[in-house]
């Protein structure tokens, strides 16, 4: 996202962490983490366009009664968000994605004629689990349960 601000003529100074900006050939900086970058886009547009908060899904393997429900109550609240707020829109799209060990989560471009994610392959099916806008996981990772999911939903529309 940092090479499509700067060709856009955003420019970006070093990043809060370190190592958090590496500077490029061309002498642009590149914020490699997700939550500064929020962070700026949030500081530098007087906050995002839209915003959405999922209810989180517990830590733990529910029965598939409930597991469904969640579930279907997550999928719903991102569905008003693509149908209210992104309907027919551009912009900018960040998920905060909770499971990805110390990543935050990740960038695109949304494109509201088609309503599909930039190079988002894996996560850009509405009829998957593992839509970006309402992603939710639970892996066995050697006996241990780990669960991927979005937390949060950021839009910053390209006008």
């Amino acid at each position: 996202m940092s090479y499509a601000l700067a060709r856009s003529g955003m420019k970006l100074s070093v990043a809060p962490s370190k190592d958090g900006s590496p500077k490029g050939g061309d002498g642009h900086m590149y914020w490699i983490r997700v939550n500064h970058l929020i962070a700026e886009l949030k500081r530098r547009f007087k906050g995002a366009d839209a915003e959405l908060s999922l209810p989180p899904l517990p830590n733990k393997l529910l029965d598939d009664a409930t597991l469904r429900k969640l579930t279907a109550e997550r999928r719903k609240l991102a569905q008003q968000l693509l149908d209210t707020k992104l309907a027919g829109k551009n912009g900018i799209v960040a998920f905060k994605v909770s499971g990805w060990g110390d990543a935050f989560g990740h960038f695109t471009l949304w494109d509201g004629a088609t309503k599909k994610l930039a190079y988002a392959t894996h996560y850009d099916d509405p009829a998957s689990d593992n839509y970006y806008f309402w992603m939710s996981d639970y892996v066995n990772l050697f006996g241990a349960i780990l669960l991927t999911q979005t937390m949060k939903v950021f839009f910053w529309e390209l006008k």
